[in-house]
């Protein structure tokens, strides 16, 4: 499982029930394959040179670098200018 020039240790597989979501974050290393085998998800993608997606490293696991900003439920609107 995984790339041809990356080990195991660089790919994950997440599954998920229905209404999981994951917060808006920027993985560090790896490679994502996604395959949604029922029912919808949304989206957000950004450039990786994007900015102003205010970063924090709250600690959910190593390669993930998750973001202040809420999308679905913004309490600041002004941080999204």
């Amino acid at each position: 499982f995984g790339y041809p020039d990356k080990g195991a240790s660089d790919t994950t597989l997440w599954v998920g029930s229905k209404g999981s979501h994951t917060p808006a974050h920027q993985d560090t290393y790896g490679y994502n394959i996604i395959a949604q085998v029922h029912g919808r998800k949304r989206w957000i993608l950004f450039p990786p040179e994007a900015g102003g997606l205010k970063p924090t490293r709250v600690p959910y696991e190593e390669s993930s670098v998750y973001s202040e900003l809420n999308f679905y439920c913004p309490t600041d609107l002004d941080a999204f200018n």
